[in-house]
């Protein structure tokens, strides 16, 4: 009988635990369940807003290009680089930003929702090239040719005002172009054409943000001689500065003056030579060769005015000064050496850009002088137009306008 109730309680203790492991079994997994489906709910809620967060990155682009389409000032009002303050937009924000890159500028879309964050991009090019360089030399407040000087080169000289000079001579067939007059009467070589609507000129608030930007400065690595700046026996190239500091892969390279005189001799920048606020007696007064390392880039660009002295003397190595200008890293006719005598002609090819005035004696151009006020030319002037600079125009030589390159869009991961 006694096992009897034995076997009976412990077939109730089995039960009993059986029926108890069975309901912790269920509440597990009860409590699994919930749990997924918790996660499930993030899962989509994330989903959710990541989608959300792309839509509204590709309406930040298209609200950054309305704005730009309507505001001819957009470069100023909308800093490069600088995010505009987020806008409430369904679930999340919506901002923009852009950035000047090669051949245009890149338009960013920001969307954010909760903790997801989407950008999206596209590539747009800055309209159409500067009018003004489709000329030989262009001014654009006035033009003065050389009394009793000669123009040789040929191309097409340009004033958005008039043009003045006295007994010019001009080697080779010439056309001028001026908006309000001229002084120059029957002169050989020479076709004159009053054009009716002014020239298209650079930007020039903006101009130089993109060398200014991707450039390097040395202003503290050049001399400042009894208060003077001193660019002397030197040489700028991608890869080669002799100044200190440092290269820049595009050879640009920023002196910012800050009112100070700067003079220049005796220099050859194979790149972007930019001059920032030049005091009022800067000059380049002695041999230089200037010549860009990207096609179609300026090799010379001065905030300000400017006098160009160059005369036509022919750089050379100079072994006393310890400077070979084609040293390795900066090729001359596609080779470098180690010796000191290599001799280089004396001019400025590229785009030279002024943005004040400019005052010129005994310079050669090859490729187009673009001057914002006006270009004075005192002695003899020899410019020949290269289309390189139309056909490969550079940053900050387009004008305002955006029109967006086809298949160009990325998703981007910065922030």
């Amino acid at each position: 009988m006694m096992k009897t109730n034995l076997k009976r309680r412990a077939r109730r203790g089995g039960i009993y635990i059986f029926v108890l492991g069975s309901s912790l079994l269920v509440g597990l997994i009860g409590m699994s369940a919930v749990a997924l489906t918790q996660i499930k709910a993030r899962s989509v809620g994330d989903s959710n807003d990541i989608a959300e967060a792309s839509a509204l990155a590709e309406s930040g682009v298209e609200l950054a290009l309305m704005k730009f389409g309507t505001d001819t000032n957009w470069q100023t009002d909308y800093p490069s680089g600088t995010a505009t303050t987020p806008v409430a937009m369904g679930h999340g924000t919506v901002s923009f930003k852009w950035a000047t890159v090669s051949g245009g500028v890149r338009v960013y879309g920001i969307g954010k929702v909760h903790n997801a964050t989407r950008i999206y991009s596209i590539k747009a090019t800055l309209g159409q090239p500067s009018g003004a360089l489709l000329s030989a030399a262009f001014g654009g407040t006035s033009i003065t040719l050389p009394t009793l000087g000669a123009v040789s080169g040929g191309g097409t000289i340009t004033s958005n005002g008039s043009v003045g000079g006295l007994l010019t001579t001009f080697s080779v067939p010439t056309t001028l172009q001026y908006l309000t007059s001229t002084t120059l009467g029957i002169i050989t070589n020479l076709l004159k054409t009053q054009i009716s609507v002014a020239i298209t000129t650079p930007d020039s608030s903006h101009v130089f943000d993109y060398y200014t930007t991707n450039g390097l400065d040395i202003t503290s690595h050049v001399p400042n001689v009894s208060g003077t700046l001193k660019l002397q026996y030197a040489l700028l190239s991608p890869n080669v500065n002799t100044l200190g500091g440092g290269q820049n892969s595009q050879g640009i390279y920023v002196i910012n003056c800050n009112g100070t005189n700067i003079q220049i001799s005796n220099t050859r920048v194979y790149g972007t030579l930019v001059l920032l606020n030049p005091g009022s007696s800067s000059t380049v007064n002695g041999a230089v060769y200037f010549a860009p390392a990207v096609a179609g880039y300026p090799s010379l660009m001065v905030k300000g005015n400017m006098a160009l002295a160059a005369g036509t003397t022919a750089l050379a190595d100079n072994s006393a000064q310890g400077i070979n200008y084609n040293q390795a890293g900066a090729p001359y006719g596609g080779v470098t050496d180690i010796t000191y005598t290599t001799t280089y002609p004396c001019r400025f090819e590229g785009v030279v850009y002024v943005s004040g005035n400019l005052n010129a004696t005994a310079a050669t151009f090859i490729g187009s002088v673009i001057v914002n006020g006006t270009f004075t030319a005192t002695t003899s002037l020899s410019i020949t137009y290269d289309s390189t600079v139309y056909t490969y125009a550079a940053p900050g030589f387009f004008s305002s306008s955006l029109t967006t390159v086809p298949a160009s869009w990325q998703w981007e991961t910065g922030p």
